[in-house]
């Protein structure tokens, strides 16, 4: 990957004098050329790996077709709302190493958007910097990132009248922080995803029907949901039990499945199929609801579960707009999504209490009670770049 380097974080919000790069079909400006290699969309392109829930971690190889597919998503309204463009300037505060920093700096080589990769300093007064300094118009990063940036902003407001959406995933946002954006005009949208998704799944983009039809309360709630699932991806709830389907009505929680042309099918050089259901789809190890608009919820992790009664019972639940600030007492608690590279989905085989699936009445899906479903840094014109797979390394791959 191709980025810029500053020896220093500016002191004042202005444009530091970085090195650009920007790539054309023949290379890297006059001085250095680049061949542009012949590979097979099925080769693979990157390899991450998850903490894995236990035992060694398992890793997750990702083919050029998967995260082109993948990047094509990205660019789209259904992500970032009003798309993503050349007219864009896109600020990932997740590293590199981190799913390929969300997939991000593919989107923005796709689209022509400027890429700005802030090095070490992610403070708020560095953040803030370059955010006015560079321009920038969409943000991506953790939720304690933007909850630090938001005390500043609380204590001493800055303009940033460029910046229109910022991506929040990693885990789950309290509808305090996004209302606390709310605040100075500044819109959050949070997204779920997984190491083995690639990481893009779901994104809570508000559908245009529902601005007209709900209040700003109810529509709160839909913008604190994991969201609707990104164009490709497929979700469904197996019942905690038997494993059948669960309805979709934002009131019964399941297992979290998820399918997609950058979904994970398999991990490299394992035969553990635990973490797939029978059919291939990826159990993702959360609990969640669907509603009947499509937009999906976590409520817990199916590690979470334990067993009162012959049924099965919650630990935790995620909170409504009532909760309090983030890092609060009385904040939302985290059981969503993880960190791009936190844990792997597993689901144990064994159907007895100890070690595995929760014994249960068949065919019961949990009922939710009171459902919560509703400045150093350098911009620069980016490209991927990637060592030559092993042979045969493509061959555990996610997406088709």
């Amino acid at each position: 990957m191709w980025s810029g380097s500053c020896a220093s974080a500016p002191a004042a919000p202005r444009r530091p004098a970085c090195p650009r790069w920007s790539i054309t079909r023949s290379g890297w400006g006059a001085d250095r050329p680049l061949a542009w290699p012949s590979l097979d969309e099925h080769q693979a392109a990157g390899l991450c790996h998850t903490s894995a829930t236990t035992g060694d971690p398992k890793g997750v190889v990702y083919r050029h077709r998967s995260s082109y597919l993948h990047a094509l998503a990205a660019c789209t309204a259904s992500i970032f709302p009003g798309g993503l463009s050349d007219a864009d300037v896109l600020l990932p505060v997740g590293p590199l190493f981190h799913v390929n920093s969300w997939g991000q700096p593919h989107a923005c080589l796709l689209s022509g958007a400027g890429l700005v990769l802030p090095d070490r300093f992610l403070d708020p007064p560095h953040l803030l910097a370059l955010l006015a300094a560079q321009g920038v118009t969409i943000a991506a990063g953790v939720p304690s990132v933007w909850s630090a940036l938001l005390q500043v902003l609380d204590h001493a407001p800055h303009p940033l009248p460029g910046l229109r959406a910022i991506l929040c995933g990693g885990s789950a946002a309290a509808p305090a922080l996004i209302s606390g954006f709310d605040r100075h005009g500044l819109r959050m949208v949070q997204a779920w995803g997984m190491t083995e998704t690639s990481p893009l799944g779901t994104v809570a983009v508000v559908k245009h029907q529902l601005t007209a039809r709900l209040g700003p309360d109810q529509l709160l709630r839909v913008r604190a949901t994991q969201g609707l699932p990104a164009p490709g991806v497929e979700l469904r709830l197996a019942d905690l039990a038997g494993g059948g389907p669960c309805p979709h009505d934002g009131q019964h929680a399941g297992e979290l499945q998820v399918r997609g042309p950058w979904v994970c099918a398999a991990y490299l050089n394992s035969d553990d199929r635990s973490s797939f259901a029978p059919d291939g789809w990826l159990r993702s190890g959360d609990v969640a609801t669907i509603d009947d608009e499509g937009s999906m919820q976590t409520v817990d992790r199916t590690k979470d579960l334990v067993t009162s009664g012959g049924g099965v019972d919650q630990l935790g639940r995620a909170g409504g707009p009532a909760d309090g600030p983030p890092g609060s007492a009385r904040g939302r608690r985290d059981r969503t999504p993880r960190h791009p590279a936190g844990e792997s989905a597993r689901w144990p085989s064994s159907s007895s209490g100890r070690g595995g699936r929760p014994p249960s009445a068949p065919g019961t899906c949990v009922p939710i009670s009171s459902p919560a479903s509703h400045a150093s840094g350098c911009r620069t014109r980016s490209s991927s770049s990637t060592r030559s797979p092993r042979p045969g390394s493509a061959s555990s791959t996610s997406g088709p």
